[in-house]
């Protein structure tokens, strides 16, 4: 009788990681299975012996720094990390990390305070930023002011793709015009050779035509002279 019990499945029942009801069902299974049995006693004394090691230092002083973490971490808050995001469309991720990229485009600064609010404000030069106070450093920036920057963002987007439009439009031109002149280059050679092979065609049959001609002449004369008594 073939088994379909998984090796994974044994691991979670050794290790209780199983629900009571498929923990009882695994019982009753290896109660008549001599192989998961077999199975399941060797994944036990690995266990054991595993458990029986000793931590030992390690033979050199190592120092484990944590992770560096990168920079739009600190402004992207943690429901929009990998792990967490997969309910999100790629669209709209696209669209906040381009919302990130013009407001800092714009001198803007983004800021995550760890708990589920993003806070934007404007960096000034040093000497207009130390005349602010801190409450106006730390104010989030208005609705009227976000709307404006996206305007603004999205008259430079336009501007840009616009831009790229016309860079595309001028070197699908100047791949036309090259392709054009190319054609016309290779047309050109092949009337050339076409007028060459015509020309050698048309020597050629001369050429034969004149032999034909001495040789009906020189079988006449022939004919003629064996005709006269």
């Amino acid at each position: 009788m073939k088994c379909d019990l998984r090796r994974e499945e044994l691991i979670g029942y050794l290790y209780d990681e199983i629900d009571a009801e498929k923990k009882a069902g695994i019982e009753s299974h290896i109660g008549t299975c001599p192989s998961c049995t077999q199975v399941l006693e060797d994944l036990g004394r690995t266990r054991n012996m595993m458990r029986a090691w000793s931590d030992e230092d390690p033979p050199a002083s190592l120092v484990f720094v944590p992770e560096r973490l990168p920079w739009w971490r600190g402004i992207i808050p943690d429901w929009l990390s990998t792990g967490n995001r997969r309910w999100l469309a790629p669209g709209l991720s696209l669209t906040l990390a381009g919302v990130v990229l013009i407001l800092t485009a714009f001198n803007f600064e983004a800021r995550y305070d760890g708990q589920g609010g993003v806070f934007v404000k404007l960096r000034l030069p040093m000497g207009a930023e130390s005349e602010r106070t801190e409450a106006e450093r730390e104010a989030p920036v208005t609705r009227a002011e976000l709307i404006q920057v996206q305007q603004q963002s999205l008259a430079m987007i336009q501007e840009l793709i616009e831009e790229g439009h016309q860079q595309q439009r001028l070197e699908l031109g100047l791949i036309l015009d090259q392709f054009a002149g190319d054609l016309e280059s290779q047309r050109r050679r092949d009337l050339l050779l076409v007028g060459r092979g015509l020309q050698e065609i048309e020597g050629s049959t001369e050429s034969r035509f004149m032999q034909t001609e001495d040789l009906l002449r020189h079988l006449l004369a022939v004919t003629y002279a064996q005709a006269s008594p």
